[in-house]
């Protein structure tokens, strides 16, 4: 279907243009950007040879999906938050007209994330804008250069995004359409995750940028609130105090932002490469791509002690 619409203009079959994670799970150009028609309808819509000026502009917020502000088709843009829109506990994925992705591409159940971009029945296919910013590009900057900005408020573009310590995302997400992992585990496109950490996917281990040894064992400061990857001093002792300290706040806190509230796991918490854990002498091991649950390791009723 590509080749008969959009692969009229972008690189198409040859280059792939659209190869990244979400092609990985079947998500296809459609579904995060609209159809031709809701494409087409930018703010260009009404220039002619007669008016070349005539260009729709100041008539409201783009992202109001009430708003008549028709696309500007290099600034309003989905991004990572328009379906990532939120934890395993504070989402969109409970509104009437959000389409849900019901499981991962490994058949891990999701029911988390969307699978489009937009709610169904918007005839402009507004990007959502999610209230949980977790997983969502920053905001534009209210001034720019001592200039007001008249773009203050919204989302940024994915590609000119940062967050931990300054980070672009692409730096360790991969870059727009080719997200990591690429299906591939040859391409390209995976080989800077294999050469820095050993294993396709977003760049996740600590070890890549920070010598782990000199970090707190308990640190929340990673990446969307992250704790130490593949660190013992993390899960053997570390964890046990983040752990009581979350557990008195609604839905586990940041532990359940990836874990859930029941503590059994979520596509949030897949574990990124295979990992084995030595506790009380006994070997626990995770698959790549399987959910991280607190009773890996001891029951579940210790798991929400205080």
């Amino acid at each position: 279907a590509l080749e008969n619409n959009c692969y009229q203009c972008h690189p198409g079959s040859e280059t792939q243009c659209l190869r990244g994670a979400m092609y990985n799970a079947g998500i296809l150009c459609s579904d995060c950007h609209g159809s031709m028609a809701q494409i087409g309808a930018d703010f260009s819509a009404g220039v002619s040879v007669e008016d070349p000026g005539a260009f729709i502009l100041g008539v409201g917020n783009f992202y109001d999906r009430t708003s008549a502000q028709p696309r500007v088709l290099w600034a309003n843009e989905p991004g990572c938050g328009s379906c990532h829109t939120g934890s395993a506990n504070d989402n969109l994925a409970g509104h009437p007209d959000a389409l849900v992705n019901s499981h991962d591409s490994n058949g891990v159940r999701d029911g988390i994330r969307l699978r489009q971009a937009f709610l169904t029945g918007d005839p402009k296919a507004t990007p959502i804008v999610p209230s949980n910013g977790l997983f969502a590009e920053p905001k534009v900057p209210a001034a720019f250069n001592g200039f007001a900005n008249p773009a203050a408020g919204n989302p940024k573009l994915y590609r000119v995004s940062s967050g931990h310590g300054g980070v672009m995302c692409m730096a360790c997400h991969g870059s727009t359409h080719a997200e990591w992992p690429v299906a591939d585990v040859n391409a390209n496109d995976n080989q800077l995750a294999l050469q820095l950490q050993g294993h396709v996917g977003p760049i996740s281990e600590c070890s890549v940028c920070h010598t782990t040894a000199d970090l707190p064992s308990n640190t929340l400061g990673g990446p969307h609130n992250m704790h130490l990857v593949n660190d013992r001093r993390f899960w053997k002792e570390g964890h046990k105090e983040i752990a009581k300290r979350e557990n008195a706040r609604p839905g586990s806190g940041l532990c359940g932002d990836c874990h859930g509230a029941d503590h059994r796991g979520t596509v949030l918490s897949r574990a990124a490469t295979d990992r084995s854990f030595l506790v009380e002498g006994r070997l626990r091991t995770v698959a790549a791509g399987e959910p991280v649950a607190c009773d890996l390791c001891h029951s579940l009723q210790k798991s929400f002690g205080r």
